[in-house]
């Protein structure tokens, strides 16, 4: 998230995911910890083709603006940080795991 806020000189004040790890309540409790903020989780598990539908409705002029877009979304369910991400725990994971698949070993996390 740091990275991110330094390549694009924004802040990012949360995150908004979905796929099918979006429903797991362990997984995005870890991505508020880690990332320290809050995460709301889509409607819409696979949301990207709602995406492509809304861009297409803009282009269509059903959307008037990127504004009214923004007006459509309501999040499933909106998940705070609880405490700091234990990045200790985390190294000692990958240390444990290392190895695992050799294919996958040499790559640096």
């Amino acid at each position: 998230m740091e990275a991110a806020e330094v390549d694009t000189g924004r802040p990012i004040d949360g995150l908004r995911i979905d796929g099918g790890m979006s429903r797991n309540a362990t997984f995005v409790q870890a991505l508020a910890n880690t990332t320290g903020r809050t995460v709301e989780v889509s409607p819409v598990r696979e949301a990207t083709t709602v995406g492509a539908a809304l861009l297409a409705g803009l282009e269509v002029g059903t959307w008037g603006s990127w504004s009214d877009i923004a007006a459509t979304w309501s999040p499933l369910q909106r998940v705070e940080p609880t405490g700091p991400a234990d990045r200790a725990q985390w190294r000692r994971a990958v240390e444990r795991s290392a190895g695992w698949i050799p294919e996958l070993s040499g790559l640096d996390f």
